[in-house]
């Protein structure tokens, strides 16, 4: 099931963790944040809540384990796909322009 889903964010509950913060300045609401680790094979599923969207000018933060994260974002007319590394205790932040 995680091979679909991506893998869980947080890979130990008592290990460090850091933030993903997706800065959306696209002009559009992203509707769509798939979220995995690096050595993963998918990207999973859409890591958002059901019926949440990033709206243009807003952020929005995930709780992930450190190290190297792929990500996928869409707005339903566009995506980008990027990797992210991610340090323990610090906010990565990643625009869509």
């Amino acid at each position: 099931m995680s091979y679909i889903q991506g893998g869980p964010l947080v890979r130990d509950p008592n290990g460090p963790t850091g933030k993903i913060v997706i800065d959306n300045k696209s002009g559009y609401t992203l509707g769509a944040v798939l979220l995995s680790d690096c050595d993963s094979s998918t990207y999973g599923l859409n890591r958002l809540p059901s019926r949440v969207g990033i709206e243009d000018g807003k952020t929005y933060e995930f709780t992930v384990s450190p190290g190297c994260w792929s990500i996928a974002i869409g707005s339903g007319t566009a995506e980008v796909r990027g990797k992210l590394n991610v340090a323990a205790n610090l906010a990565s932040v990643y625009t869509v322009n």
